[in-house]
């Protein structure tokens, strides 16, 4: 197992290190509904029911309260990371970091012209609509999706334009994150590097914006950069499992691979104590757990098979062509003994499917195992004589020429406007593709 060489210099004593997340959990799943329902719970004497005028009291005063327990639990979760920023910043290349900015402007342009909604009214931009007040948290499958609307609404950009381009910058930004993790690893170059961004876990975030995947992909190349310290990486787990319930699987596999063992087994603590938070909230009951996942009444396994065609597209269109290289990675990782890396790839590949199981957007969550695909190119071209760089390339072009488009179990394949829906025009007929906005 490769674990970060740099020893955490943390000095948040476990206890209130445990407090802050347990407190943070809490308040992420604390909706509206919940809190009215403890204050008038059974379980409570008459004298100490909150009715009436007490109860609209507190229930007007919770979401202040909220903000506040959450703004003091996110910072002392982050302080490690913070601390170790704040070290290595005199150590920063700007050079580097100019030329990653600039290389992720550069393909934002070019994957907007692939494929591109201007302020797309779909599910994702909801989340701007929670940016507005969010720890009013009324009670819905967004409510424990918190961090991204709480961050917006705290760097007051607030509502639907504002949230909008908070979005950009920050898709912008994770380009950028991945360039200066390519140019470490494995040395694309610009063409090669735009193929790649044409996987479902960047360019979705062109086709259908505004959701808080895009965070929990910052968090998650952020773990897989080599500069941080393990503490660090173990709070920015942290911030993805309440940013998006989904990062949980990788995550795993991402603390797994690059934290030090006790830290690790910290981040294994925070995910019991957030699952046990999660099932006390819905009343030790999975149905409510599993209903926040159903659409139009119907569970995502009812979906899938209706449609296990439109399952295989999803999963199969999330990574196009650089499916190649995910099944190269893995067998060359074997067959060179690091096994380590091969089961981390093949982690990934399994969690991106079982995600798919429990969500109707297959392509969108199967982008979720993308550090699995990083470290498979990375893993080829660390042995060159394992694949040419002409084979490699052509891959690379295939991948580039293959449209991409988001596959929903529950509505069909959506082709956002640009050059694919327009040079591919004659699969919508083919796949049910649909053109516009999206409600997903």
């Amino acid at each position: 197992m490769t674990r970060s060489n740099a020893n955490p210099a943390s000095r948040i004593n476990v206890i209130a290190f445990y407090a802050s997340i347990m407190a943070l959990f809490v308040v992420v799943h604390l909706t509206q509904d919940i809190l009215q329902s403890a204050l008038q719970g059974p379980w409570l004497p008459p004298a100490l029911k909150f009715a009436g005028t007490r109860s609209n009291i507190v229930l007007t005063a919770a979401p202040a309260f909220k903000a506040f327990v959450f703004l003091l639990c996110v910072s002392i979760v982050c302080l490690p990371l913070l601390g170790d920023l704040f070290r290595k910043v005199g150590s920063l290349e700007l050079a580097a970091l100019g030329r990653a900015i600039l290389t992720g402007l550069g393909a934002a342009l070019i994957l907007s012209l692939l494929g591109f909604c201007l302020g797309n009214d779909g599910m994702g931009l909801n989340y701007a609509r929670i940016s507005e007040r969010p720890f009013d948290q009324d009670s819905s499958e967004y409510s424990t999706r918190l961090f991204l609307p709480a961050l917006a609404y705290i760097l007051h950009l607030r509502g639907f334009w504002p949230y909008y381009a908070f979005f950009v910058c920050l898709t912008i930004g994770f380009i950028a994150l991945l360039q200066i993790w390519n140019e470490e690893n494995a040395h694309l170059n610009f063409w090669q590097f735009i193929s790649l961004c044409t996987s479902s876990f960047v360019i979705f975030q062109f086709e259908i914006p505004g959701y808080p995947d895009i965070l929990v992909f910052i968090f998650f190349i952020l773990v897989m950069q080599r500069r941080l310290a393990s503490r660090a990486k173990l709070s920015l787990l942290i911030l993805a499992l309440i940013t998006h319930e989904s990062s949980m699987l990788i995550a795993v596999l991402l603390a797994w691979r690059y934290l030090q063992r006790k830290d690790f087994i910290t981040y294994l603590g925070a995910v019991i104590i957030y699952g046990v938070i999660w099932l006390t909230a819905s009343g030790f009951s999975l149905s409510p757990i599993l209903a926040s996942h159903e659409v139009a009444g119907r569970s995502t396994l009812a979906w899938l098979l209706q449609a296990p065609l439109q399952e295989i597209i999803g999963i199969l269109v999330a990574y196009k062509a650089l499916w190649i290289f995910l099944i190269i990675g893995i067998v060359l990782a074997f067959r060179q003994r690091l096994f380590a890396d091969a089961l981390f790839m093949l982690g990934c590949v399994i969690g991106g499917l079982v995600l798919t199981v429990f969500g109707v957007d297959t392509s969108r969550l199967m982008g979720y195992a993308f550090p699995g695909l990083l470290l498979a190119i990375a893993t080829i071209r660390s042995a060159p004589g394992r694949m040419g760089e002409r084979a490699a390339s052509l891959i690379f072009a295939v991948n580039l020429c293959i449209p991409s488009f988001d596959s929903v179990l529950s509505s069909g394949a959506f082709s956002a406007p640009g050059l694919y829906a327009l040079l591919y025009s004659w699969l919508r007929s083919l796949l049910g593709f649909r053109s516009g906005n999206l409600q997903t």
